[in-house]
């Protein structure tokens, strides 16, 4: 992929480079190390609804607070603004965004503030694109929506692990008309992410001694096995722990679902009354407001398996096709918010979406669902059939950043943690 290729001529002129710059990664190290119970602190802040300052000093000669300088962005606004991080809401994204934040004020001598918190990776690129209202992407309108502009007042000027798949070709697409607000893509973070469909262990040992695999996708067949017995009813879930189907991406464009599947009764025309590639737009249907249910087990609900994602609808649009294609019974829907996803993956018999690098659900030990081996054709295709890839993790920095705060920039184009380092980094913090 075009992102993971420019990652390794990074590290190639990093292993070129001078003495002095290559201690970027130790300095993360030593960094973390030393902070740990500051970034505790800092992940309650990250978390938090308003904009959010980074006020605590980690380093022995940081910048003093009164010494660090804001950016001047226009003639308008001679006070000048912090550098805005855009914070993605999952562990791991706090935590780099706090590393970055306490080199970006510490050592090259910028304000910073948390300028937002963002549902999914596809926010952090409106947020750098300049748009007000981010985590509203799904809306169609462009200015009342995610509220974009084509000469934006940046508030957000960094997104850190961003995943590859973030629908970066819909996003440009949409914004092409604005090519000068387009976000600048500043490579690899340094480790990669795995996600997919995971299983708790009780519920794997339960089936495995009724001589069940639910670590294999064919176990969950509706046509030969029951599975089902193993979970609760979807009718169990607090419907006020999920959001609703509108505001997920359940109610994204079907197009591709709708090929791939064949299932027409589980789309519906987009109530906007969209339209796509000259189509009337069809996006996911819903029952009860906040669960997609598969074909397999529409006629008989209370088969329906319930699979529980988080942010926006994370990993939905696979789920669905997965789910149609290989007759899983499957009810999908999304927490409200990151902490009932956890709740309800913490007291309830589910199917819950799952990711590393994180710390979530660890006295359960979630075991990934085996799917058929990846497959790079179908998925350009976008047909998500097949097992998910390891995903490249992406930086990305507002237009005008590098004009205002070269040093930012640049640094951030380096800025890279090893894989085993985050993932210690995860399971030692609650950031």
């Amino acid at each position: 992929p075009r992102r993971r290729g420019r990652a390794q001529g990074l590290r190639s002129t990093m292993r070129r480079a001078p003495a002095a710059r290559r201690r970027g990664p130790s300095l993360v190290v030593g960094l973390w190390g030393g902070c740990l119970t500051t970034c505790m602190l800092a992940g309650d802040a990250l978390a938090a609804s308003s904009a959010s300052p980074l006020v605590s000093q980690c380093l022995r000669d940081a910048i003093p607070a009164e010494d660090r300088r804001r950016i001047i962005q226009s003639s308008d606004d001679p006070e000048g603004r912090p550098i805005g991080f855009w914070v993605l809401n999952w562990g791991s994204a706090k935590l780099v965004n706090f590393i970055a934040m306490i080199l970006t004020q510490e050592m090259l001598g910028y304000e910073v503030v948390r300028s937002g918190l963002g549902d999914g990776s596809t926010t952090g690129l409106y947020a750098t694109a300049g748009c007000a209202d981010p985590n509203h992407y799904l809306t169609p309108n462009l200015t009342t929506g995610p509220k974009c502009s084509e000469q934006p007042d940046y508030a957000h000027h960094v997104a850190l692990e961003v995943w590859d798949y973030a629908d970066e070709l819909a996003f440009f697409e949409r914004l092409k008309a604005w090519p000068r607000v387009h976000p600048r893509d500043l490579g690899s973070i340094g480790y990669r992410g795995i996600e997919g469909m995971y299983v708790f262990r009780d519920q794997l040992h339960a089936a495995n001694a009724d001589g069940l695999l639910l670590e294999y996708y064919k176990d969950y067949n509706a046509s030969r096995h029951k599975p089902w017995k193993y979970f609760d009813s979807y009718s169990a879930i607090d419907p006020a722990r999920l959001k609703f189907c509108k505001d997920t991406t359940i109610h994204l464009n079907a197009k591709t679902y709708l090929e791939v599947s064949g299932d027409t009764d589980g789309v519906m025309i987009d109530s906007a009354g969209g339209v796509h590639d000259n189509e009337i737009e069809r996006v996911g249907r819903c029952w009860d407001d906040h669960w997609w249910l598969a074909p397999s087990c529409r006629e008989m609900p209370q088969n329906c398996i319930p699979v529980v994602t988080a942010g926006d609808g994370w990993y939905i649009q696979e789920s669905m096709q997965k789910a149609a294609v290989y007759r899983l019974p499957w009810a999908l829907a999304v927490g409200r918010t990151s902490r009932d996803w956890e709740e309800i993956g913490e007291t309830h018999r589910v199917l819950p979406y799952w990711w590393k690098p994180t710390s979530s659900f660890p006295a359960r030990q979630p075991e990934q669902i085996i799917f058929p081996p990846y497959d790079k054709q179908e998925r350009d295709q976008g047909i998500l059939i097949s097992q998910a890839d390891r995903v490249t993790l992406g930086k990305w920095a507002s237009a005008n950043l590098e004009g205002k705060a070269q040093p930012v920039h640049s640094m951030l184009a380096r800025f890279s943690i090893p894989q085993g380092d985050i993932e210690k980094m995860v399971q030692q913090t609650t950031c």
